[in-house]
């Protein structure tokens, strides 16, 4: 670093003794003392500390937005828990690779909570089974009992 003068200047250590060197324009702290001290000092002016933009022109619309109309109140979709796959879902045990079972409720379980039984299963599986049964054996229909 080196002064108007052209003389090296010597490194000031932290106003706030943290062990890094601070710098002059930062009033002799170092980046992150700094930083907490600008954070303390917006938080107690109670201005949030925003970085300057550019000035760029805004430009104004040329057509005029529409009457506002009535709106129908927007109902909330229920939020989706996202399941954490690397966790049994009933006992949160951590699980390896090896240890992960995925259930048809699309749910990770470990080695004791896999079967439907053992955990509160939402998979209808008599339904599947009905459904596989109807694909897998068709009807029988009078011309068929002819040929037989």
């Amino acid at each position: 670093m080196a002064n108007h003068d052209g003389m090296a200047a010597t490194p000031t250590l932290c106003r706030n003794s943290c062990g890094f060197f601070g710098r002059p324009d930062q009033r002799d702290l170092c980046s992150k003392c700094f930083r907490e001290l600008m954070k303390t000092e917006a938080t107690s002016q109670g201005t949030p500390i925003v970085p300057e933009a550019p000035n760029v022109p805004t430009l104004q619309p040329a057509v005029t937005p529409p009457e506002p109309t009535i709106k129908e109140p927007v109902v909330a979709a229920p939020v989706v828990k996202k399941s954490d796959r690397h966790r049994c879902s009933v006992c949160r045990k951590k699980l390896r690779l090896a240890q992960q079972f995925e259930c048809m409720c699309q749910e990770t379980f470990c080695g004791e909570h896999r079967y439907a039984d053992s955990h509160s299963c939402s998979f209808d599986y008599m339904k599947r089974h009905q459904e596989r049964l109807r694909k897998d054996n068709p009807e029988v229909i009078a011309a068929k009992l002819d040929k037989i």
